[in-house]
């Protein structure tokens, strides 16, 4: 599933939806630098009924995370709240409540 995300960083994002998962559920995102392609767990730390939920991004090697965010400030120099479509899937058929 493809999606937008909002005030998104290297270690995770917000993400519009009005049917937002539990806090607590993991699910895999892949993550795009350019056509390169960065899979890590994540999990469900907040959650708001028919806004959304902010999803944190674990397990991401730090050289990865830090590269991740160098290709975000590319973006987006000047640092503004980051509203990108295309960089960031979720497979919700690997949703699990932890």
């Amino acid at each position: 599933m493809r999606l937008t995300a909002t005030d998104i960083s290297a270690s995770g994002c917000y993400v519009e939806t009005i049917f937002p998962l539990i806090i607590g559920t993991s699910l895999k995102v892949d993550l795009w630098i350019a056509s390169e392609k960065l899979t890590t767990r994540s999990f469900v730390c907040t959650s708001d009924p028919g806004l959304g939920m902010g999803i944190e991004f674990i397990g991401l090697k730090p050289e990865d995370q830090q590269r991740f965010q160098e290709y975000l400030q590319a973006l987006n120099p000047w640092g503004f709240p980051r509203t990108l479509e295309g960089i960031i899937s979720a497979d919700y058929s690997e949703i699990a409540s932890l």
